[in-house]
């Protein structure tokens, strides 16, 4: 019974030296490409937004700044949040490294859901679907994302 409760505490110590070199390695390549990820984004929202303007919302520009505004508010919070933790957990030593971690865990999955939802609802008001989507709930999961934002860092 000993045996088999020191093997599970070394398996588990394992899972978590991996888990830790994994994170930490991830935290370096996510502060690496985190600007052109943003610059991505920022460019896809672009195309987006003027095509939109030019094509869908011809005779409704104001409607296409609102949601163009909100992309970019969007796109520099989940730049803000993400940093904030890659960097933090970079640096972390010692304990600190696993809250740094944990906080780097929720704030991609909280706020990747909440960053992606609103694109996805940007992109299906885009394209016209009003009756699943509104600039309403476009500025709704913004305002989650800077409330989540400015709740955890």
């Amino acid at each position: 019974m000993v045996v088999i409760f020191f093997n599970l505490g070394l398996v588990l110590a394992f899972i978590l030296l991996v888990s830790i070199v994994f994170i930490n390695a991830s935290t370096k390549f996510v502060l690496a490409i985190l600007g052109v990820i943003c610059i991505l984004f920022l460019i896809k929202d672009i195309i987006q937004d003027l095509y939109f303007a030019l094509y869908k919302y011809k005779n409704n520009v104001l409607i296409v700044i609102i949601s163009f505004a909100l992309d970019i508010a969007r796109i520099a919070f989940f730049y803000k949040l993400i940093h904030h933790f890659a960097a933090g957990t970079a640096r972390a030593t010692g304990l600190s490294t696993f809250g740094w971690m944990l906080g780097y865990v929720i704030s991609i999955l909280v706020g990747g859901v909440l960053f992606f939802a609103g694109e996805a609802n940007g992109l299906l008001f885009g394209m016209g679907q009003k009756n699943e989507s509104s600039i309403l709930m476009n500025v709704f999961m913004t305002g989650c994302l800077v409330a989540f934002c400015h709740f955890i860092i």
